[in-house]
């Protein structure tokens, strides 16, 4: 469960974080580079004419609304309390999930709608004008373009947040300020609460007053309510199709949502990108000084006849000695080349056979109890 006391800035929460980060990196990008056109989906001319499929990707990544990115920002830091819910891997998983079916999802929605009010228009013209151009109802409706940024998946998150982190207090809010009641019970009104004490007197109770009660979650509500009216009907498209997508998922209905991860390289990526980069150029460098301590190769040890191990280079040096012998001749010169080789793998014979005969040691020591070395101890004190 989340948990109820207000975290502290981004403690514990590094997807929170680099989401928050990477949002107002893109906003500013956009904003100098002037590329804001390049993150607008928009059916007619972009997809229909043009065929630029690819601003269904990227359409959520950034927003180029200034009031827009300061909501979305006040949002991703509220839901840092489902980071800490589902696990941050976890989390960011299910933030790419909601932006492909969010993406998906939209997609359809406006095309099927825009379809439909072409169908209309078209009856409509044909009934009551039939000498009209075929092209007059064709023009843009309000299906045809949504608001840039992550409104979709904002809004999915929404309705996770509100099903899954708890609530923590109520409070009430007075609209006017209550009145006591006096008199006996029936100058009361009708209006007014009465408590009876033991002699069946009147109390003065607290008359009813205007009030409502509120909740410690109030805040995003009114917050994702801008968000949801915004950009108008282009905002309200995508937060719909997102409360639906989230609807689904509390309701473990959407497909991935239980058991699809991201993968560790993509996650570590995203959140500490320095530390993976420098982690990666450190075993570079790691493997590269094995390699020239190794000669450039690393030498694989063998299982020897009698039981030990012995390295492979001294197999082949054994090989190659006796190659030199039977070939004749050039025994000699081979031999002298192999001399310096002979010499390490003698130690290296040494140094196996010390290994193997400690090994047999320990094998054939006794396992001591824990009691009796407690008693040697005290004895030879």
């Amino acid at each position: 469960m989340a948990q109820l006391t207000p975290i502290r800035g981004f403690l514990n929460t590094p997807v929170s974080k680099s989401i928050c980060v990477v949002t107002i990196i893109a906003a500013v990008l956009l904003s100098i580079t002037e590329l804001k056109p390049y993150v607008i989906l928009a059916l007619d001319p972009l997809i229909v004419v043009y065929n630029q499929y690819w601003r269904l990707l990227v359409y959520q990544l950034a927003v180029i609304n200034e009031s827009d990115l300061v909501v979305v920002l006040v949002v991703w830091f509220t839901f840092k309390s489902l980071e800490r819910f589902y696990g941050s891997r976890k989390y960011l998983s299910l933030i790419g999930l909601f932006w492909f079916y969010n993406a998906l999802l939209n997609f359809t929605v406006m095309t099927v709608g825009q379809l439909l009010i072409y169908g209309v228009k078209y009856l409509i013209h044909k009934v009551w004008s039939s000498n009209l151009d075929d092209n007059a109802y064709y023009t843009p409706t309000t299906f045809n373009q949504v608001a840039p940024g992550p409104l979709g998946i904002v809004s999915s998150l929404y309705v996770t947040y509100g099903k899954f982190v708890p609530i923590s207090y109520y409070f009430q809010i007075l609209f006017s300020l209550p009145r006591k009641a006096t008199g006996n019970i029936e100058s009361t009104t009708t209006d007014n609460e009465v408590d009876l004490n033991d002699d069946g007197n009147a109390v003065p109770t607290m008359s009813k007053t205007k009030q409502i009660t509120l909740t410690n979650q109030f805040h995003i509500h009114v917050i994702y309510t801008l968000l949801f009216l915004n950009n108008g009907f282009q905002s309200v498209i995508p937060c719909v199709v997102g409360l639906v997508i989230g609807k689904l998922h509390t309701q473990d209905i959407l497909p991935g949502s239980k058991n699809w991860l991201l993968p560790s390289l993509v996650f570590e990526l995203f959140v500490n990108p320095i530390k993976l980069i420098t982690n990666v150029l450190n075993g570079t460098r790691n493997i590269r000084r094995r390699s020239r301590r190794m000669g450039g190769y690393q030498q694989v040890s063998t299982l020897g006849a009698g039981g030990s191990i012995s390295p492979a280079g001294n197999q082949s040096s054994r090989i190659a000695a006796t190659g030199s012998n039977v070939s004749g001749g050039d025994g000699d010169d081979e031999a002298s080349d192999n001399g310096g080789d002979e010499d390490g793998n003698d130690l290296d014979d040494d140094f196996d056979e010390e290994r193997q005969r400690a090994l047999q040691i320990r094998a054939e020591t006794p396992i001591r109890p824990l009691g009796n070395q407690f008693l040697d101890t005290l004895r030879g004190q």
